[in-house]
């Protein structure tokens, strides 16, 4: 019986364990296309000229989909963080906060503004 309750725990660690480890993806529905991303490689996401159309930034490539920011950012992890209302960005991707000019470089060199108010949540 012992031997069995060890089984049982060891495998519901593991299962939990592989679960915690794997990353979710999020669907994002375009006008042509349904695409699967990681929402670690995303940099940012930022609203266009266009009503109702954001574009998503990732490192090598934009996407742009009709939604607003904040039913995107509903899906997305904590380490999401809307600086703007034009702007959500992803805090793991930052290489620099400018404060003078209340801008963010992010690790690919690309900038998105921060509202000052919005500064002090990026400053940890």
């Amino acid at each position: 019986f012992k031997e069995r309750v060890n089984s049982c725990i060891i495998k519901a660690y593991n299962r939990y364990h592989k679960q915690e480890h794997e990353e979710e993806y999020i669907s994002i529905d375009t006008d042509t296309r349904i695409i699967n991303i990681r929402p670690s490689d995303i940099l940012f996401i930022e609203t266009t000229g266009t009503p109702h159309k954001i574009r998503i930034h990732e490192e090598n490539r934009q996407i742009e989909m009709y939604a607003n920011l904040k039913d995107i950012q509903k899906k997305l992890p904590s380490n999401f963080y809307r600086c703007h209302k034009s702007y959500i960005v992803n805090k793991n991707k930052i290489e620099e906060i400018d404060k003078n000019h209340n801008k963010i470089i992010m690790k690919n060199e690309e900038e998105c503004y921060v509202s000052f108010r919005y500064m002090r949540g990026l400053i940890v």
